[in-house]
């Protein structure tokens, strides 16, 4: 059997159905055999054509918080609490300053939140107080 790269949906679909007709035999075949090799190699493919095709997305972080306030009728003192400081709560929901990983992982532990989601890139406005702080002098 031939397994070549999927470039387009006519070669995805053709590997999901050679993958379906393998899917019979694979669980009764041995790790080293040539059914269990392509229908491995074959999902792997498979994969990687999905996730160029459609790309998994987490929000941007603040987004996500915000998200989640709203959906559980939390409010900013909630999230206080968690932070610790109202001042830097302001902060961060304001974009003026990124979360912490000791903030992270309170946020996730508190509100069972995949860090996934608090972990992607989010940009932050640049500030006074902000270029103050890398001025060098």
């Amino acid at each position: 059997m031939d397994i070549n790269p999927i470039h387009n949906d006519e070669e995805y679909t053709k590997a999901l159905e050679t993958l379906e007709q393998l899917l019979p035999d694979f669980f009764m075949e041995s790790d080293d055999s040539e059914t269990y090799k392509h229908f491995e190699t074959l999902s792997t493919l498979i994969e990687a054509y999905e996730r160029s095709k459609w790309p998994s997305r987490f929000p941007d972080p603040i987004d996500a918080l915000c998200f989640h306030i709203k959906q559980r009728d939390l409010d900013l003192k909630d999230l206080e609490k968690i932070i610790g400081s109202p001042l830097t709560t302001k902060r961060v929901l304001r974009r003026e300053e990124p979360l912490t990983i000791p903030m992270i992982w309170k946020i996730c532990k508190a509100w069972k939140i995949p860090v996934e989601s608090l972990t992607q890139p989010c940009c932050i406005k640049e500030t006074k107080q902000a270029r103050k702080k890398h001025t060098v002098h």
